[in-house]
Formats: structure tokens, C-alpha cells, sequence
């Protein structure tokens, strides 16, 4: 690749980050995405020295603009992704190697949907933000407060940060574009940017009528345990609500857990877009 390509290629990406993170509205698919990010990030390896300012790597997400922001006190960093069984195979070695012992690991659906940080205080729901750039987001609290599966007071009164995934079932999805294209009005690319627009919107009315759900996928803040397993469990146990398809495997039993999901993939109620590993 050349340095003019290079530079193509960075006004490409931010043009792409732009349509995703501050639109809703991607016109590639998320592998098409990392497959142009992963050419920047293998030129900018072999070339540290003609890296731009403006790099998508320089970034953690886009910049929010608009409303109200909040900072995060835990970063929302973005996944790394692997796409066939060879580099999910080297990911795990790489692991093994850096352990002096055999792991478990939490096979977890993707959701595919728009990330939250909700803060608990008092046992009270007090705030809830959009990943925005990962750094910062748009305060969120009137429309996340809207999703009848989260509960708005918990039996915990220690400050504590969930993380979770904001959704729209496919029959809510399709509602809501039925009733769009009804009105006349653009339709939603897919659940995601349906999800990501209803949780911007300034009333709350709105929000509550389209019926966003949410699974809770990590304890960000205020851990009960050393064991990211152990802690999905106790938030259950406090009313929260975790995706039934979460498990604790051995290393042997990662890639058949993944078929499983492959193979219940067009059951479920809501679409996902992967599976998520954690050690």
C-alpha cells in the first residue's frame, strides 16, 4: 500500500465511523469494516512513522456530539474479532502460553444491538450512557429507564457499574418498521441502528412504545467475585437479566459451544452477530 492509499484508506474508515456511531445508518457490513481496518493497522505497523493524527486507530470509537455527555470511569473498548476456527485457534494458545494454568471460559452470543454503562447507587438505577467514543457518551437515563427488563432498583446498596446490550427483537424490529414505512418514513437498516436511534431519542414516550429489552453482560464496577462467571450469576440473583445462553466451558469444549449457537442462531428472538469469549 502506498502513503496515498494510506491516507484513502483513513478518510474511508472515519467516513464509515461517522455512518455507524453518529448516524446509525452503516452502508458495509461489520467484516468488510474490519477487513479495510485490519490492511490501516498492518500499514501503520510496518510504517509507525506516517501514522496521521486523524488514524481510526488514534481513536477508541467516534467523537459524541449533541446532547449531554458523561464520562466513563471504565473505558468501552472495542472487541477484538477473529473470523474461522484458525485464528480463534491461535487466540486461545496465545492465552494458554501466558497461563500456569488451565482456564475456564464464558461462551457468550454476540447481541446485536447498542452498548450501555448503567451506574447503581443506593440500590437505585442513577445514570445510564452510550458507548459513544468509549471514553464518553450521551447520557441515555430517560430512554434506558424505559426497558421493562431492567429494573430500576436493585437489593444492593454498594455503587456499582453493569454493562450491557440494549436490543429490539426481531418481531419489535419489524413492527417498527411496518409502522414506518406506514408513515412514509426511512426504514432501519437492522435491529442495531433501530435499537442505537430509539435509546437517542429525547422522549422517553417513544422509547417505552418501541420495547427495547437489554441482557447485562459484564460488572464493570463493584465486583462481588474474581470470576467474571460468578459475577453474571449474582447479578441475575439481584434481578438482572442475563442471556440463558451464557456458560462456563473448558478449553476442549470452546468450538462446540460456538455450533451449538451457530445452530440455534435463527430460533432466538433477537439477532446476533457472533459469539463472545472470555477467559
Amino acid at each position: 500500500m502506498t502513503y496515498e492509499e494510506y491516507l484513502r484508506l483513513v478518510d474511508e474508515l472515519n467516513h464509515h465511523c461517522v455512518r455507524y456511531y453518529l448516524l446509525n445508518d452503516p452502508i458495509i457490513s461489520d467484516k468488510d469494516y474490519d477487513e479495510l481496518y485490519r490492511r490501516l493497522l498492518e500499514y501503520e505497523r510496518l510504517n509507525p512513522d506516517k501514522i496521521v493524527p486523524d488514524s481510526p486507530s488514534r481513536r477508541v470509537g467516534f467523537k459524541v456530539e449533541g446532547g449531554k455527555t458523561i464520562r466513563h470511569e471504565i473505558k468501552m473498548l472495542s472487541l477484538d474479532n477473529v473470523y474461522n476456527s484458525f485464528e480463534l485457534g491461535d487466540f486461545i494458545q496465545k492465552v494458554l502460553k501466558n497461563l500456569k494454568s488451565e482456564p475456564l471460559w464464558t461462551v457468550e452470543p454476540k447481541i446485536d444491538g447498542a452498548a450501555v454503562s448503567i451506574i447503581y447507587e443506593d440500590g437505585v438505577l442513577r445514570a445510564a450512557i452510550s458507548r459513544g467514543d468509549g471514553i464518553e457518551g450521551e447520557d441515555i437515563t430517560h430512554t434506558v429507564r424505559t426497558i421493562k427488563s431492567l429494573p430500576v432498583r436493585i437489593p444492593d446498596n454498594s455503587r456499582i457499574v453493569v454493562r450491557g446490550e440494549v436490543f429490539l427483537s426481531k418481531k419489535s424490529f419489524n413492527k417498527i418498521n411496518q409502522e414506518r414505512g406506514r408513515l412514509g418514513e426511512p426504514l432501519f437498516a437492522n435491529p442495531r441502528n433501530a435499537a442505537a436511534g430509539t435509546l437517542k431519542l429525547l422522549d422517553p414516550e417513544i422509547a417505552a412504545r418501541r420495547g427495547l429489552d437489554i441482557f447485562i453482560y459484564a460488572l464493570d464496577y463493584g465486583r462481588k467475585f474474581d470470576s467474571h462467571y460468578k459475577d453474571l450469576q449474582y447479578l441475575k440473583g439481584i434481578g438482572f437479566s442475563i442471556n440463558e445462553y451464557v456458560v462456563l466451558v473448558e478449553t476442549k469444549d470452546i468450538f462446540e459451544r460456538i455450533s451449538f449457537i451457530e445452530n440455534i442462531k435463527r430460533d432466538l428472538s433477537y439477532e446476533i452477530d457472533g459469539v463472545v469469549i472470555k477467559v
